[in-house]
C-alpha cells in the first residue's frame, strides 16, 4: 500500500513537472527565443511573451504613441505581442494591405464594424467574401461612372451648388466674414453619400438642418470615434460581462446611438425597395426609371438589390421581384456603411486642405490662376457663382482632373490629414508561411498592421516629410502634370485610400467631391484663417469630441 502511495506520488509530481514544463515551453521559451517572431525586435521587454504590454496601451488610448515610440528606437518592424507584429515600412505594407497571397485577412477586430446583425464589405474579413461584396458595388465607384453618370453629377451640383457655395457666400457677408468649417465640410460628405446611396430625396440635408447635423455628428461620433471602438474590438467580451453586472463601460447614448443609425437606414431600405419593385414594373412597360427625378435614384442601393436579386430572388403577391428580411438587413448595413466613413475622410481632410490654404496665400494664389482657366459647359469661366445656382453647371470632371496644381493640393491634403491613427490589423493565413518585409517565414495567426500616418511622415520616403508642400507632387521644375521616375515612387508611397485589393472602394466619389469643391470655393473667394486656437493643426488628431473648431474667413473676389 505505501508503495502504491509512492509510486502515485512520484506520478503525480512528474505530472505537475511536465506540465510545468509544457507551460514555460509554450509561453516563454517558443515565444522568446524559438518563435519566427522572436527575431523581430520587441517593443518592450513583456511583449515577446504576452499581450499585457500593447494591450495597456490600448486600454489607455495610448497605443498609436508607444507604437511610434518603438519605431524611433527599435526600427521599421516591433514586435508588440507574442503574435503581433507592427511594421513602418513601405515594403512591409506591401506585403499586408497587397494583392493575391499579400491581401491578407482582416483581423476579428473588424466585427465591430458589422451591423444590423451582418457583415458587409468593411468588415468582411476573408478576401472572398471581400471580393464577392465589392464586385456588386464596383461599377457605380468606377472613376467613369463617377464622372458621367447624369445622377450623380445631379447630385454633385445639388449639394455643392445648392448648399454649399450659399453657405459660404453667407459666411462671407456676415459681419465676421468667417465660418467653423469642420461640421459644414461634414455635412458636405454625409449629404453626398447619402443621396448617392439612396437618392436626394431619401438623403440628409445636414448643411442646411442645423438641428439633424447636430444630431448625426453626435451619432457618428459615438459609434465610430469614441472609446466604444476599442471597448468593443479589443475588450469585447470583458466589456460585455462586466456590463452584464451592471457596470457601464460604454458612453452614454452609445447603444440608443447604434439603434437609432440601424432604424433610419432599415427604413430607407423598406421604402426604397418598393419604389424599386414599381420602377421594375414601369421599366418593363417601357417608362424606364420614371419615378425618380433627376439625383434621386439610388445609385448604391440599386446597385446592392441587383446583386442580391442575381443571386437569390424573391417574389412578391404579384410576382415582382423582391428582397427577403435576411438581404434587406445586409443591404442596410451594406448602405450604412458608405455613409459615416465619407464624412470621416473627405470632412477631415477636406477641413485640413482649407487650413493649409488658408496659410499658404502664394499656394492659392497659385491655385486660383489655374482654376479660373477652367470654363464652364455654357462658356463662362468657373470664377461665377452667383446667388441663384439653379442653373450654373459644374465643370467638366476631365478639366478638373488634369490641373496639376488642384490635385497635387489634394493629395498632400490627404498625406497630413489629421485623422485619428489607427492601424487596420490583418491576420496572417492559415496553412503556410507569409513574409512581412525581411521576416519571410511568419507563421499563421500573426496580426500585423501599420500606421498610414507614420508611413506619410516618414523620411524614407518624403524629403521634409512634416511639411505641408503641394509642390512635392508634380515634376521638379515645373508646374505640369509629368510624371517623373521621383514622383511615381512617390505615389506609391501615398496611402491615403489605403492599397491592394481592399483599398478604398469610394477614392473617385472622394476625389470629385473634393476637386469640384475647391474649384467652386477658390475661383470666387480667398481664405485665411480666422481662428484655429481649437483646431489640432499639422501634429495633432481630431478626436471626434465635437470641441474641435476650425474658423476659416471667406472673403469675396472680383
Amino acid at each position: 500500500m505505501a508503495f502504491t502511495t509512492l509510486i502515485l506520488e512520484q506520478w503525480q509530481r512528474l505530472g505537475l513537472g511536465a506540465v510545468a514544463a509544457i507551460l514555460v515551453w509554450k509561453l516563454l521559451l517558443h515565444p522568446v527565443f524559438l518563435s519566427p517572431l522572436s527575431r523581430v525586435p520587441a517593443a518592450h521587454p513583456l511583449a515577446s511573451f504576452s499581450t499585457i504590454w500593447i494591450q495597456w496601451h490600448r486600454w489607455r488610448g495610448s497605443d498609436f504613441d508607444a507604437v511610434a515610440a518603438a519605431f524611433e528606437k527599435k526600427g521599421p518592424y516591433v514586435r508588440i505581442g507574442p503574435g503581433e507584429i507592427a511594421t513602418n515600412s513601405k515594403d512591409g505594407f506591401e506585403c499586408v494591405y497587397g494583392v493575391g497571397k499579400r491581401n491578407l485577412d482582416r483581423y476579428k477586430t473588424y466585427d465591430y464594424f458589422m451591423s444590423h446583425g451582418v457583415r458587409n464589405m468593411f468588415s468582411s474579413l476573408d478576401a472572398r467574401q471581400h471580393s464577392h461584396r465589392r464586385a456588386r458595388i464596383s461599377l457605380v465607384y468606377s472613376k467613369s461612372f463617377v464622372q458621367t453618370s447624369p445622377h450623380f453629377r445631379s447630385i454633385l451640383k445639388s449639394v455643392l451648388l445648392g448648399r454649399i457655395m450659399p453657405a459660404v457666400t453667407r459666411a462671407s457677408q456676415s459681419p465676421s466674414g468667417s465660418l467653423d468649417v469642420l461640421p459644414l465640410f461634414h455635412a458636405y460628405a454625409v449629404d453626398l453619400m447619402s443621396a448617392f446611396v439612396f437618392g436626394l430625396s431619401e438623403s440628409h440635408n445636414l448643411v442646411q438642418d442645423l438641428d439633424a447635423r447636430q444630431l448625426w455628428l453626435g451619432t457618428f461620433s459615438l459609434i465610430s470615434q469614441s472609446r466604444a471602438v476599442t471597448l468593443l474590438a479589443e475588450f469585447g467580451w470583458f466589456t460585455r460581462c462586466v456590463g452584464s453586472l451592471g457596470l457601464r463601460l460604454l458612453p452614454d447614448g452609445y447603444s440608443e446611438a447604434r439603434r437609432r443609425s440601424e432604424e433610419w437606414a432599415s427604413r430607407k431600405v423598406d421604402s426604397l425597395d418598393d419604389r424599386l419593385v414599381r420602377s421594375d414594373a414601369s421599366e418593363a412597360s417601357g417608362h424606364g426609371q420614371g419615378l425618380f427625378a433627376d439625383g434621386d435614384f439610388p445609385i448604391l442601393f440599386s446597385a446592392v438589390r441587383d446583386g442580391m436579386m442575381a443571386r437569390d430572388a424573391g417574389t412578391d403577391a404579384d410576382g415582382a421581384l423582391v428582397m427577403n428580411a435576411e438581404q434587406r438587413r445586409e443591404t442596410a448595413s451594406e448602405c450604412n456603411d458608405h455613409i459615416g466613413p465619407a464624412s470621416d475622410t473627405v470632412g477631415i481632410a477636406f477641413s485640413y486642405i482649407f487650413y493649409q490654404l488658408s496659410k499658404h496665400q502664394e499656394v492659392q494664389d497659385e491655385l486660383r490662376k489655374e482654376l479660373v482657366s477652367v470654363s464652364l459647359p455654357d462658356g463662362p469661366s468657373l470664377a461665377r457663382h452667383e446667388q441663384n445656382v439653379a442653373d450654373e453647371q459644374l465643370p467638366p470632371p476631365e478639366d478638373l482632373q488634369r490641373l496639376p496644381l488642384l490635385n497635387a493640393v489634394i493629395r498632400e491634403g490627404l498625406r497630413l490629414r489629421n485623422s485619428p491613427p489607427s492601424m487596420d490589423p490583418r491576420v496572417t493565413p492559415p496553412g503556410r508561411s507569409s513574409a512581412i518585409g525581411p521576416y519571410t517565414d511568419m507563421p499563421p495567426g500573426v496580426r500585423v498592421g501599420a500606421y498610414t500616418h507614420l508611413l506619410h511622415r516618414s523620411g524614407h520616403l518624403f524629403d521634409d516629410a512634416r511639411v505641408w508642400d503641394p509642390y512635392r507632387w508634380l515634376s521638379e521644375g515645373s508646374t505640369s502634370a509629368s510624371v517623373d521616375g521621383k514622383n511615381r515612387n512617390r505615389n506609391r508611397a501615398l496611402f491615403a485610400f489605403g492599397g491592394g485589393s481592399r483599398g478604398c472602394i469610394g477614392q473617385h466619389v472622394s476625389n470629385e467631391l473634393m476637386r469640384n469643391a475647391l474649384a467652386a470655393v477658390y475661383a470666387n473667394f480667398r481664405t485665411t484663417v480666422a481662428d484655429d486656437s481649437n483646431y489640432p493643426g499639422d501634429e495633432g488628431f481630431l478626436d471626434g469630441s465635437g470641441t474641435e473648431k476650425l474658423w476659416i474667413r471667406f472673403e469675396r473676389l472680383g
